[in-house]
């Protein structure tokens, strides 16, 4: 682990916060399981004894001692989940699995040529958290129930060796010999610690790099572009999976011939570092060289090409929707359900986003905690009846090209709205490295209240007035900055664009309403241009605009009113989105919003790594990306 993890590993008080009131654990375990618990967790190593007196309290002198219950992991096993509640509510989270936890829904951003498929290979580190042993520092703040006389565990392993180490302190005379109350403490990373899935997934990630994987080149990371070559690395906490592009002809189980295959490097990296740190695998889990696979919620068809939740979750989510539909009445906590597992399938196809939004209105005003039953409105069980008839659709194509030709939009307000799109053509190389980089999902997203987005448009037409009077320094050739999230307008500068069209708006309606309008108007024409079945890029210099269309909706009812016919466009015709955020004044679509003509060749002031980028050099631009934020918790192999 880096050190600053394995400091917060060691000891938990360096993750505590300043204050904070200890929460109640919630226990689903009745008192005469207690020691049948206890003694199933002595038998498997994971339990020790400490004094009571010695036990950490909360800032306000709270029982720190945590709860215990059990989900269902199978038909025949369940989850051991530890409510670490009251020490959980007095540290913060490392927070690692933010910048390294990959989604089985980017398994969409492969592109598959005609005469490719792709393979999977997979393996599963068995009862993974509970092979993580723990400081005896941290162990003090996973106590399991009340505090009890030591007799109450006269039989355990673990009581005896706290009456032999009680022993040795009394020859010290450092402990009265008299009884005294102990308390039990889990000696094993308790699923249910805050950090729990940082340290694990921290760990898995760097056993894998001391046998030479994990590298950051083929790791896939969700809030990361995904990696450029035909060999993706997946690792979620305990699972490992490994996807690989080959031809249709070569062979799925790799052989000797295959040694400098990517996959088989990493499958042997992979072997090498679990038997350095004496990992073992799941056997029944593991599969090698399969077109057909389970990846992180993901199904995954390696020969058709298609990735989408898996079908247990979507036919979950139609019985609900079917019993929903049949009584019109629901649970709070039902719905809830429900509605996860439809957002689950949708991530998969954002697009069938926009439909949501009374459906989720409804969730926010039930409580899923509450046992009453609740009648729905006509217009939240109208959406779920669409949803459940989309689900068909809500998959990934794994063929679909990056079209060459880029677009960009944009809407001028004023007296006389206009809106005005622009074309260019780039190497199909180009346009499949600007798909890696394009905005993926942001946060939460409306239009702009009315005077800050007066306020913008008054600020767009200084800049753009600034522009025509070349009142800009003329940037240094050998000036290598880092670049931003809209990188696309110096590249969108060494291009060669055309106007594609130009039309005028309905006045009265705000200024993001305008930018949309326009921006389906450019997608729409690009559908009809190609027949669909391709992965669209658009530049927009509205960042309002450019989430909603990367996100699939928006919580403004009448932005998203406008998203769901475009989003109804995007999921028929099989096209998928991808917004490139333009600065204001690099916008070649300013041009013919303004009733004015599009620039003949590359900007007189284009920088020489965008030419380069441009002409086929990708390098070019990733040199110029901030260094990568997933470093910081690797170890240098």
């Amino acid at each position: 682990m880096p050190k600053d993890v394995r400091a917060a590993f060691l000891d938990p008080r360096v993750l505590h916060t300043v204050h904070g009131i200890a929460e109640v654990p919630r226990a689903r375990l009745f008192v005469k399981d207690f020691w049948a618990v206890l003694a199933g967790m002595d038998e498997a190593g994971m339990l020790d004894l400490i004094w009571d007196v010695d036990a950490p309290r909360g800032f306000g002198g709270e029982d720190l001692g945590c709860g215990m219950f059990a989900v269902a992991k199978s038909a025949t096993e369940d989850r051991m989940i530890t409510d670490r509640r009251p020490a959980n509510s007095r540290e913060f989270a490392v927070g690692a699995v933010r910048d390294l936890f990959p989604h089985g829904s980017q398994v969409g951003e492969i592109c598959l040529e005609p005469e490719q498929i792709l393979i999977g290979h997979g393996d599963d580190l068995p009862h993974y958290y509970f092979t993580i042993k723990v400081s005896d520092q941290r162990a003090r703040y996973n106590q399991i129930g009340p505090s009890m006389p030591t007799h109450f565990f006269r039989g355990l392993k673990a009581h005896s060796r706290f009456v032999e180490k009680v022993a040795e302190l009394d020859v010290a005379n450092r402990r009265p010999a008299s009884a005294s109350q102990v308390r039990a403490v889990q000696t094993v990373l308790p699923m249910g610690d805050r950090s729990a899935t940082d340290f694990g997934h921290i760990g898995h990630l760097n056993v894998l790099r001391a046998g030479g994987g994990g590298s950051l080149d083929t790791l896939v990371s969700y809030r990361s572009p995904f990696p450029a070559g035909p060999t993706h690395e997946w690792v979620c906490v305990d699972d490992h999976i490994i996807t690989q592009i080959i031809d249709a002809d070569e062979p799925r189980i790799p052989g000797e011939a295959d040694a400098d295959r990517g996959d088989v490097k990493l499958l042997a990296a992979a072997d090498k570092g679990y038997a350095k740190a004496r990992l073992r695998t799941v056997d029944k889990k593991r599969f090698r060289g399969q077109t057909k696979f389970d990846l992180l919620g993901a199904r995954v068809d390696g020969e058709v090409g298609l990735v989408a939740a898996k079908p247990g979750l979507l036919l979950l989510f139609l019985g609900l929707a079917q019993n929903i539909l049949c009584h019109g009445r629901v649970w709070g906590r039902a719905l809830a359900t429900a509605v996860g597992l439809l957002s689950h399938a949708l991530l998969f196809r954002r697009e069938g986003f926009s439909v949501l939004d009374n459906l989720y209105r409804e969730v926010r005003r039930l409580s899923p905690g509450g046992g009453t039953v609740h009648k729905l409105s006509a217009a939240a069980l109208d959406e779920l009846a669409v949803m459940a008839c989309l689900m068909p659709l809500l998959s990934s194509s794994l063929r679909a090209e990056v079209s060459s030709m880029i677009t960009c939009s944009d809407a001028s307000g004023g007296q006389r709205p206009r809106g005005g799109v622009t074309k260019s053509e780039v190497r199909p190389a180009v346009a499949q490295h600007l798909w890696r980089h394009r905005m993926r999902k942001p946060g939460y997203l409306k239009m702009e209240p009315g005077p800050v987005a007066d306020y913008q448009a008054a600020l767009k037409e200084r800049i753009m007035a600034l522009r025509q009077l070349d009142a800009w320094d003329e940037p240094d050739p050998d000036f290598r900055p880092e670049l931003g999230p809209r990188f696309f307008g110096d590249i969108s500068d060494a291009m060669v664009w055309q106007t594609s069209f130009g039309f005028d708006l309905k006045g009265g309606e705000h200024i993001n309403m305008y930018e949309h309008r326009v921006a389906m108007a450019a997608l729409l024409s690009e559908i009809r241009r190609t027949g669909g079945g391709k992965r669209l890029l658009l530049g927009c210099d509205s960042d309002v605009v450019c989430g909603v269309i990367a996100k699939g909706r928006s919580s403004s009812r009448r932005l998203n009113k406008l998203q769901r016919k475009l989003g109804m466009q995007l999921l028929f015709s099989g096209c998928y989105p991808g917004m490139l955020r333009t600065p204001t004044s690099q916008n070649t679509a300013d041009a013919p919003s303004r009733r004015r003509g599009t620039r003949h060749g590359v900007a007189s002031d284009a920088t020489l790594w965008a030419k380069r980028y441009v002409g086929g050099d990708l390098e070019e631009l990733e040199d110029r990306f901030p260094r990568d934020h997933r470093e910081r918790w690797c170890v240098r192999r």
